[in-house]
C-alpha cells in the first residue's frame, strides 16, 4: 500500500510513515505514538493507515459507529497523519475529498481544523507547513473548500508576517495555481471569491500578495532550480490571470 509522496493517486499513505499496512497490532502502536489515546482516534488512525487506498479507508471511516462529536476526529487525525509525512501524500487529500463529498459535517470540520492549523503557524515546523500547503492546495484545486476558506487569514498584514507565515502561503498557492487542472478551472475559483463583495477586502489582499510577494518568488525559485520552467511558466500564466480577477473585480474596486 505504498505510495511515493509526489505520484497524485489515492493509493494508501503507509509506505510513508507505517512502511506497508501493518498488522493491528503495530498500528495501535504508532496511533500510541502519535498520541492518539482515546478510542475513536486510534479506530480512525487504524481506518487511514491501514487501508489499501482511500476507497477502503472511507468506507472503513464512514462505518465507524462514532457518536456526537467523536465524527470530528476522523478529520483531525487525518490532517494530524497528513503533517506527520516526509513530504505530502495526496492519498490524504483525496480521502478528504471523499469523506466531505458524502458528508456536510466532515467538510465543515476540515474547514474549521485548517482555521485551527493557521492560527498556529509559528511553533510549525517546516516539514509539516510544506505538507499543509500541500493539502490546502489539494482541497482547494479540487473544489473541495472554496477559495474564500483562506477568509480569515490577514493578507493586508503580508508585509510584517514572520518568515514562517510567508512560506506556508506562498507554497500553498504555488502549488494551487500548479494543481488545478486547467486555467478554466483556476479561473473559475478566483472568480468565485471575486464575485462576493462581502470579501471585497479579501480579493484585493490576495491579489496584491499573489503580485508582490508570491509571482516573483515563483520565478526566483524557477531561477535556482527549484522548480521546472514549464511548471514556472504555468503558474505565473494563471496567476496573472487571477491577479486580474481580484483586482478588477466590482468588490475589490468598491473596496478602494
Amino acid at each position: 500500500a505504498a505510495a511515493a509522496a509526489d505520484q497524485d493517486t489515492g493509493i494508501g499513505a503507509g509506505g510513508n510513515v507505517v512502511g506497508g499496512v501493518p498488522g493491528a497490532a503495530e498500528l495501535l502502536r504508532l496511533a500510541a505514538g502519535m498520541r492518539f489515546t482515546t478510542d475513536a482516534r486510534r479506530a480512525v488512525f487504524v481506518a487511514i493507515m491501514g487501508s489499501e487506498d482511500c476507497a477502503e479507508a472511507s468506507e472503513k471511516l464512514l462505518r465507524l459507529p462514532l457518536k456526537g462529536n467523536q465524527s470530528r476526529e476522523v478529520i483531525r487525525v487525518l490532517i494530524e497523519c497528513c503533517l506527520q509525512e516526509a513530504a505530502y501524500n495526496p492519498y490524504y487529500g483525496h480521502l478528504a475529498a471523499r469523506l466531505a463529498a458524502v458528508s456536510k459535517a466532515h467538510k465543515v470540520t476540515l474547514q474549521y481544523c485548517l482555521w485551527d492549523q493557521w492560527k498556529d503557524i509559528g511553533s510549525t515546523e517546516p516539514r509539516r507547513l510544506l505538507c499543509l500547503a500541500g493539502l490546502v492546495a489539494h482541497v482547494v484545486g479540487a473544489f473541495v473548500l472554496p477559495l474564500s476558506a483562506v477568509k480569515s487569514v490577514d493578507f493586508d498584514a503580508a508585509s510584517s508576517w514572520t518568515s514562517k507565515e510567508t512560506f506556508l502561503w506562498r507554497h500553498t498557492f504555488q502549488q494551487l495555481l500548479a494543481r488545478f487542472k486547467s486555467d478554466e478551472d483556476s479561473d473559475a475559483a478566483f472568480t468565485r471569491l471575486a464575485s462576493q463583495q462581502a470579501l471585497g477586502s479579501l480579493s484585493k489582499a490576495l491579489g496584491l500578495f499573489l503580485r508582490f510577494r508570491v509571482g516573483p518568488w515563483i520565478v526566483a525559485q524557477g531561477d535556482a532550480g527549484g522548480l521546472e520552467q514549464q511548471t514556472v511558466n504555468s503558474c505565473i500564466h494563471r496567476l496573472a490571470r487571477a491577479e486580474k480577477i481580484l483586482l478588477s473585480s466590482i468588490a475589490a474596486v468598491l473596496v478602494g
